[in-house]
């Protein structure tokens, strides 16, 4: 019974926060509302917060992260002369085209 008179309350403020009898009163209940949101981000963003560093620091103290011995290189110096060969090919091909030009297109309009 006490819950619906306390929303039979915040509707009436709603339909008369225009009237300055409730202007207190509707005030107040957006300044709470607004607490409230705030409360609530502060609540949700210091847990998530929490979770983050809690997930970054567990696999950095595991001691059941495997440790490999045998690492491979982290790049093949022949795949990256390769690499490197065929983009030097293709900005020579692009320079090549830039400098003969435009080719002429005929207008499609005009022909007979």
């Amino acid at each position: 019974m006490r819950r619906g008179i306390f929303f039979e309350h915040i509707r009436t403020l709603w339909t008369n926060r225009s009237e300055p009898e409730y202007a207190r009163a509707f005030a107040g209940l957006y300044w709470r509302g607004l607490l409230c949101v705030v409360l609530i981000a502060l609540i949700s963003s210091s847990f998530f917060a929490t979770a983050l560093y809690s997930s970054t620091t567990v696999p950095l103290t595991s001691p059941s992260a495997p440790v490999t011995s045998s690492a491979k290189p982290a790049f093949n110096d022949e795949a990256l002369k390769t690499i490197l060969q065929e983009l030097t090919n293709r900005q020579n091909a692009f320079q090549s085209l830039q400098a003969a030009g435009r080719m002429p297109v005929s207008d499609p309009a005009q022909a007979n």
